[in-house]
């Protein structure tokens, strides 16, 4: 919690007559309650909030969403989404809004599960720019029950061509990703041509996309 000093005086009557100022200081909070201190998980993660009237695990704690699908709010998402994979990370969760992302959100090695919540799958919207992965998540050895990646609530789009993205990249070693999704929709956000990874959830090995029903990608 971000704080400042402000100093207090305190008069005080000396013994030999007179009055003596003696400098005392107190801290009083910057921002408007409530404030959320910044959590042992962001810590771990070495993610320091922007903006702490929002709860560890809000998107918007991490980035000012200035203008609806023109900010670029990658950053934002990729550090709500690293405090999370942390020990005791608070789920993910997106408010109702468009976010812009250029970049790949990327998931590595997480100590727990991974939980991204959106407000709903008609009002929280993210727009990926860029050819490339919304969400790429590689996991080593872990095995996750409940699931190891659950993401509910989200309407996910694109305003680039999308040929080898995908909107959800499982790459995995040795482990078959324990997955859960609803009230997801993914889509073009306009007449982009996309392609079909981009329109599924992309798994590496050929053994777990036979195992979650899905064919050659």
């Amino acid at each position: 919690m971000r704080r400042r000093d402000v100093p207090r005086a305190l008069l005080v009557s000396a013994a030999a007559g007179g009055t003596v100022v003696i400098a005392d200081r107190v801290e009083a909070q910057t921002c408007t309650a409530p404030c959320y201190a910044r959590s042992a998980a962001e810590i771990s993660a070495g993610v320091t909030p922007s903006n702490t009237v929002y709860e560890p695990g809000n998107v918007l704690r991490y980035g000012t969403n200035t203008t609806p699908g023109v900010t670029d709010m990658w950053a934002a998402l990729q550090a709500a989404c690293t405090q999370c994979s942390q020990a005791g990370g608070a789920p993910v969760f997106v408010p109702a809004g468009t976010y812009l992302v250029t970049s790949t959100v990327s998931i590595t090695s997480p100590a727990q599960a991974i939980r991204i919540i959106g407000a709903g799958m008609n009002i929280a919207v993210i727009v990926k720019n860029g050819d490339s992965d919304l969400f790429n998540f590689t996991a080593s050895g872990i095995v996750q029950v409940p699931p190891m990646f659950l993401v509910e609530g989200l309407r996910i789009g694109c305003s680039t061509a999308m040929t080898v993205g995908a909107a959800f990249n499982f790459t995995d070693s040795g482990v078959i990703p324990s997955i859960s999704m609803k009230d997801i929709f993914i889509i073009n956000a306009g007449s982009e041509a996309v392609s079909k990874a981009w329109m599924s959830v992309a798994l590496t090995r050929a053994e777990d996309r036979a195992l979650f029903g899905l064919g050659a990608q």
